[in-house]
């Protein structure tokens, strides 16, 4: 695994209730405990990342960018890993952890829907 990815990792890691499963070649980073689903997939051998935040999250981000994927796709921002956006990742990850933790409290309480 490329040493930046593993840097990626540990970071995410470090806020305690992160659980990263090997999926293939990917890997799914995850609040536990939740329902909620992944707030990150990684592609190590890529370096890639894409977060679980909407499209407008990529806005003010220099390096991440928008998906074009359809809009019901709760992953709509990439970046590719690099020593120049790092933070912005960690950065931008820990917001999508964060939404995945608000989404788990609302289905936890009831309050969440599907439509």
């Amino acid at each position: 695994m490329p040493e930046i990815v593993g840097r990626f990792l540990e970071a995410v890691r470090a806020w305690g209730d992160v659980e990263v499963v090997a999926a293939g070649s990917y890997m799914r980073c995850h609040r536990r405990p939740s329902r909620a689903g992944a707030f990150a997939y990684v592609w190590p051998r890529a370096w890639k990342v894409n977060l679980r935040l909407p499209a407008w999250a990529a806005d003010a981000a220099e390096h991440a960018r928008a998906r074009k994927v359809k809009a019901d796709n709760p992953y709509q921002v990439t970046l590719f890993l690099s020593e120049a956006n790092f933070d912005e990742a960690v950065g931008l990850a820990q917001r999508a952890w964060e939404e995945v933790g608000e989404l788990a409290r609302r289905i936890a309480d009831g309050s969440h829907t599907n439509s």
